[in-house]
């Protein structure tokens, strides 16, 4: 268990994720115990868009339209990848505007710093559709993709 002072919707955050996903869970919470302190991002605005100082060395990305903007031209998806989560009310953002009938959505995100920060200023989990399943992928550790992929893929009846 945690000894440190951790903000309360971070512990929320990662009991909801407990249920999907304990081995994650376990190792953010190994992070938290090797950190001096939490990562206490600072979101700054740059040239190209933003990001959270203190957490990354550098901005690492180019502007990106979600590409979830609401349209009846638009095919349907129920399957959402997520490749980096940016700076936390953006990826906010991502979720909320995703599809009423999205079934997943799968987040590549390999800074567990960045994740942890996410999780304590974001409520990840209140801003996807109803029904709605996410799963974070953090590292080549086949037993984490396993667990991501069988909470958020498999039982839907999708196969990658």
């Amino acid at each position: 268990m945690l000894v440190k002072q951790v903000p309360d919707l971070l512990l929320r955050n990662l009991e909801t994720m407990r249920k999907s996903q304990p081995r994650l869970v376990e190792k953010l919470e190994a992070r938290i115990q090797e950190l001096p302190s939490l990562p206490e991002g600072v979101i700054r605005e740059v040239p190209s868009g933003r990001w959270v100082e203190g957490v990354l060395d550098r901005s690492f990305f180019e502007p990106a339209d979600p590409g979830l903007s609401s349209g009846s031209d638009r095919q349907a998806r129920y399957c959402f990848l997520v490749e980096g989560l940016g700076y936390p009310p953006y990826f906010f953002h991502v979720l909320r505007n995703l599809p009423k009938d999205a079934l997943s959505v799968v987040a590549l995100e390999t800074n567990l710093d960045l994740l942890l920060c996410t999780l304590a200023l974001t409520s990840v989990y209140h801003a996807l559709p109803k029904g709605c399943r996410i799963a974070f992928v953090v590292s080549e550790d086949r037993d984490l993709i396993d667990e991501a992929l069988w909470h958020c893929v498999v039982p839907l009846g999708i196969f990658p």
